[in-house]
């Protein structure tokens, strides 16, 4: 990394559910990047949506157990898809003159995708480890294909891939 990089780790909280596509697995990823960035003294920010359905204090809001989230790390509470959207997530990733940011969390069509895109906009350089993002069903398609269609249009336009 030649440029200062931090880990957004969006939106994996209780309330999204266990049935998460390929949970365990996207869990496991998302904490070998957290401990990777740890071990490299880089920022990790995670992010943690509230709203009617994800009320701040209760259960659902908090995140899943098993994700590596220390108390001291960098928090961001947001209550919109875009994370950037009356947050100081921008003032923090000044602060910390990031300038590269590498996506991980839920749900990779709405909280992920939003946020990525506008950081994009906001021309930070913007990365995604493949197997660190996932969703749910949805009534049209299933999560795979979700994921799928999500990454084709982020690949060479909105992030570059890491393996």
């Amino acid at each position: 990394m030649n440029a200062k990089r931090a880990l957004i780790v969006i939106d994996l909280q209780i309330g999204l559910g266990y049935e998460l596509y390929n949970f365990k697995h996207v869990l496991e990823k998302v904490n070998q990047r957290i401990a990777f960035y740890r071990k490299m003294n880089q920022p990790i920010i995670f992010i943690q949506h509230s709203d009617q359905s994800l009320l701040r204090g209760s259960t659902d809001w908090n995140f899943f157990p098993e994700l590596n989230y220390y108390k001291d790390d960098w928090l961001i509470e947001k209550h919109h898809a875009n994370a950037f959207y009356h947050t100081p997530f921008q003032t923090l990733l000044s602060k910390l003159a990031i300038q590269e940011l590498e996506f991980s969390g839920v749900q990779i069509e709405y909280c992920v995708d939003t946020t990525l895109r506008m950081a994009h906009g906001l021309e930070y350089k913007c990365f995604v480890s493949k197997n660190a993002c996932t969703t749910l069903d949805n009534y049209l398609l299933d999560a795979k294909t979700i994921i799928d269609h999500t990454e084709a249009i982020w690949q060479y336009r909105f992030a570059q891939f890491l393996n």
